[in-house]
């Protein structure tokens, strides 16, 4: 009995021990390649790339920026470079995609109405040669939704973040309740072995 105790305690040492290590290694980034494009910048590149996990949580990159906007006057020098997934390069084309899809759904659904959707453009020796043409007036005014299109760029990351913020907010009202659990737990055991 007294060696399996000794094991399992040696082994729970040695796995907090590796914890605190992980918890640590956290604070330290990995090493970044930046990738330099043909468009030379002369702006400094930011330190959110080289930033580590909890230091983008608590927006500690910023730290040396901000200190600096409250010594002097910030000027446009004085900004950095954007990161590459937030550069417009790289965001317009994913928007772009989903503005034509949704512009091309609008485009189909004006053409369907004003066919009247009878002909579909099917003509043969037995189509009408003249077509009733519905009024204009009657088609209801039809835009493509810029609000589709950017939930259709973004969903990903609002969904993400969405899911994420709700965890935690459950988090909120399931400790107490797991808490008082516990409570019940221990109270109900301490009156059993006395």
């Amino acid at each position: 009995i007294f060696i399996t105790e000794n094991i399992q305690f040696d082994l729970m040492c040695v796995s907090y021990g590796l914890i605190i290590i992980q918890f640590f290694l956290q604070f330290f980034s990995e090493p970044v390649i930046l990738q330099y494009d043909i468009h030379i910048s002369t702006k400094k590149s930011s330190p959110e790339i080289k930033a580590s996990f909890p230091s983008k949580v608590t927006f500690h990159w910023m730290t040396s920026f901000i200190w600096q906007g409250y010594r002097k006057s910030l000027t446009p020098e004085d900004i950095w470079e954007l990161p590459d997934y937030l550069k417009s390069r790289h965001i317009v084309p994913e928007f772009q995609k989903a503005w034509d899809k949704e512009k091309h759904k609008i485009y189909l659904r004006i053409k369907q109405l004003t066919s009247g959707g009878l002909y579909d453009d099917l003509s043969g020796e037995t189509t009408h040669l003249l077509k009733v043409q519905p009024k204009m007036s009657n088609i209801p005014k039809l835009s493509p939704s810029l609000l589709k299109a950017l939930f259709k760029t973004y969903a990903p990351e609002l969904l993400r973040a969405h899911a994420m913020r709700l965890g935690a907010d459950s988090l909120q009202f399931v400790l107490p309740i797991l808490t008082n659990l516990l409570i019940g737990f221990v109270e109900t055991r301490e009156r059993h072995t006395a």
